[in-house]
């Protein structure tokens, strides 16, 4: 599995509108990251993930976490790991048009 993630590490890190990605276990623990963000971005990766998902009703729902500013954004989603990608703001007013 862990060449599995760190290849999936790096095909994410392919696109250039991606600055960096972080994966976490469920204590936010780092499980492999690239780019900008480091270890210490773990913890809170994961904390803002879970509560994101305790916020819904529906168990199969994963929301995504946006966190914008005049730079960029950090999408946060949780799923059988925790995943963070930092896209542009290009970047993700084309994925949402």
């Amino acid at each position: 599995m862990e060449a599995a993630l760190e290849q999936h590490l790096d095909d994410t890190m392919k696109n250039p509108s991606i600055v960096g990605v972080l994966c976490t276990d469920a204590q936010g623990h780092n499980l492999g990251c690239r780019g900008s963000l480091s270890d210490e971005h773990g913890g809170v990766v994961s904390v803002l993930a879970k509560q994101a998902a305790s916020l819904t009703k529906d168990p199969t729902d994963t929301p995504t976490v946006c966190l914008e500013s005049d730079s960029g954004m950090c999408l946060l989603h949780l799923c059988q790991m925790h995943l963070c990608q930092k896209l542009t703001t290009d970047e993700y007013e084309k994925k949402n048009k």
